[in-house]
């Protein structure tokens, strides 16, 4: 009979281990083997059952908790973004306002600097002018909320 390992090497206490083994008589597994072993891991898996009736409903409130979460995290993110627009419009509209004051600035300064007579016409004996130097100090800002109304003999005076 040939030796399946015959091609490891063998040492002389491996080959004494060999004899001995094979001098031990087969013993059989005994008739109740099986039942016994069955016997002491039933005890164990009873206890994992009501686990697993429970476990069907777990998923339930965790399916919701996450529903939940996941919408408020979405409402929070859509609540940010609208945050950040209204930001970004608010700056733009500064920056708007700011070149309109700037540009009103620039009209009111070339204003100043322009002749303020302005001549409206005449006639080959009468020319007719308006001092825009009087009419400014007679009127108000826009910004001034009461108005005086110019009675019409008023202005026919300093016209």
């Amino acid at each position: 009979m040939t030796d399946p390992h015959a091609d490891r090497r063998s040492t002389p206490s491996d080959d004494a281990l060999q004899a001995l083994l094979r001098d031990l008589p087969a013993d059989g597994a005994r008739a109740d083997f099986t039942p016994r072993v069955l016997a002491r891991i039933a005890p164990r898996r009873a206890p994992s059952a009501p686990f697993f009736h429970r476990a069907r409903f777990v998923p339930l409130p965790v399916l919701l908790l996450l529903l939940v979460l996941g919408g408020v995290g979405l409402w929070q993110h859509a609540e940010q973004r609208a945050q950040q627009a209204s930001a970004a419009r608010i700056a733009q509209l500064e920056v708007e306002r700011a070149q309109l004051v700037a540009e009103l600035d620039a009209l009111q300064r070339a204003v100043d600097a322009a002749n303020p007579v302005v001549y409206l016409g005449g006639s080959e004996d009468v020319d007719v002018v308006l001092d825009l130097r009087r009419l400014r100090a007679r009127t108000k800002p826009p910004s001034d909320a009461t108005a005086t109304p110019v009675r019409a003999s008023a202005r026919s005076r300093d016209v």
